[in-house]
């Protein structure tokens, strides 16, 4: 058994995702949405807790509406 190489990003993404070119104020969404998860983080709170946040993050760029 031969180890494997580890993937770039750019090899990792399927080429459909490679011709999507984030615009600016998507990037500055995603930006604020990571740093209010970020700020969101206690570790005081319950392993679950933080999966609901992380659920959430992950939802918003599925729900909203891509704009080209």
């Amino acid at each position: 058994m031969t180890p494997t190489q580890p993937h770039s990003i750019k090899q990792s993404m399927s080429k459909a995702y490679r011709l999507i070119i984030p615009t600016c104020t998507g990037m500055e969404a995603f930006k604020n949405n990571l740093i209010h998860l970020l700020a969101g983080i206690d570790e005081k709170e319950s392993e679950e807790n933080m999966k609901i946040q992380l659920m959430d993050f992950l939802k918003i760029p599925f729900t909203t509406p891509i704009t080209w």
